[in-house]
C-alpha cells in the first residue's frame, strides 16, 4: 500500500470545518426517438464517486502539505488513496457454493457444471476439485464460458480421468460492500484497496490466519485460501475490513489565495474514483 500517498484529514484534525462535497454518478445512455419515446441503457454496474475537499483558511504549513500532495501526483497523472470518513468499512459473507461436475473433456481440458456461474471465476484463478474418481487437485483457469444451461472452466493442466464426478470448490473471493443492506434496493460493490492488517476472515465462525489459511492481496481485495484450508461446500465465509478509494485529482491546476498573513484559502480540490477490473458480483 505504500506505493500511493493517502489523502486524509490527519493534519487538519478531521474537523467539520473542513467538509467534503460528495457526488455519485451513474452512466445512462438515453436514446430519444422521433415518436417522443425514449430508451435508457444502463452502462455501468457500479457508480463512480467524486469528492470536493474544502480546506478553509489553512496555515502555511498545512497549505504546503496539500500542495505537496498535488505536486507528488503531478496533477491528474498519478493515482492516490482517499479515505472517506463516512464510507471506509465493510462486512461481507459467502457460502461456499456446490458446483457438481457433470462433464469433463480431456481434449479441450474443461470441467462442466450446471448453471451460469462464469462471473464467480477469473482467468488465472485456481480452484479445487474434490470427491472425484481421479481428478482431485488444484487447477488453474485458462478460459471460461457459459451457455443457457452450463458453465465451462477450461484449465491449464491436463485432466487425468474421463469420469465426470466430484465437486469444484472456489479458492478466491472478492471482498465487497453491500449498500442499503436490508432495504428494498441494495447492491454489492467490489472493494479492492484494502487497509493492511485490519481484515478479519472467519470460516464457520472460526478465525483464519493470514498467510497460513489464506492470503489477501491488498490492492485487488481478493482472498485466496490455501489448498488445505479451502472451505468445503456449504461452509460460511465472513470478512470484515477497512478500505480506501483509489482516486486521481481532476485538474492539473492548483489555485489558492493568501487570505491574511499566513492563512491560505484554496479552491475546492476535486478527486475522482478510479474503477478497475474485478470479478462481477
Amino acid at each position: 500500500m505504500a506505493e500511493y500517498p493517502i489523502i486524509n484529514f490527519d493534519f487538519v484534525g478531521k474537523k467539520f470545518s473542513y467538509p467534503l462535497i460528495r457526488r455519485k454518478s451513474w452512466n445512462t445512455d438515453v436514446v430519444s426517438y422521433d415518436s417522443s419515446l425514449e430508451q435508457t441503457n444502463e452502462l455501468w454496474n457500479f457508480p463512480v464517486r467524486y469528492w470536493g475537499i474544502q480546506y478553509k483558511l489553512l496555515k502555511t504549513e498545512y497549505r504546503n502539505k496539500v500542495l505537496e500532495l498535488f505536486d507528488a501526483c503531478r496533477g491528474q497523472a498519478r493515482q492516490i488513496y482517499f479515505e472517506d470518513n463516512l464510507d471506509y468499512q465493510s462486512e461481507c459473507s459467502w457460502t461456499q457454493p456446490t458446483y457438481i461436475i457433470n462433464a469433463v473433456d480431456q481434449t479441450e481440458d474443461y470441467f462442466r457444471f450446471s448453471g451460469q456461474h462464469a462471473s464467480d471465476f477469473l482467468v488465472g484463478w485456481e480452484f479445487k476439485v474434490t470427491g472425484s474418481t481421479g481428478n482431485d487437485g488444484v487447477y488453474t483457469v485458462s478460459d471460461i464460458s457459459q451457455d443457457d444451461s452450463y458453465t465451462y472452466l477450461y484449465v491449464e493442466e491436463e485432466i487425468a480421468s474421463a469420469v465426470a464426478d466430484g465437486t469444484i470448490l472456489r479458492m478466491y473471493f472478492q471482498l465487497y460492500k453491500t449498500y442499503y443492506d436490508g432495504e428494498d434496493y441494495s447492491f454489492d460493490e467490489p472493494k479492492q484497496d484494502i487497509k493492511p492488517d485490519v481484515c478479519v476472515v472467519e470460516v464457520d465462525s472460526a478465525e483464519q490466519s493470514e498467510n497460513v489459511d489464506y492470503t489477501l492481496t491488498d490492492t485487488n481485495g481478493v482472498i485466496k485460501f490455501v489448498t488445505g484450508s479451502t472451505p468445503t461446500a456449504g461452509q460460511v465465509i465472513e470478512a470484515s475490513f477497512d478500505f480506501y478509494y483509489r482516486v486521481r485529482f481532476m485538474s492539473d491546476t492548483f489555485e489558492d489565495s493568501n487570505f491574511f498573513l499566513d492563512r491560505y484559502d484554496p479552491d475546492v480540490v476535486w478527486v475522482k474514483e478510479i474503477k478497475r477490473r474485478t470479478t462481477v458480483l
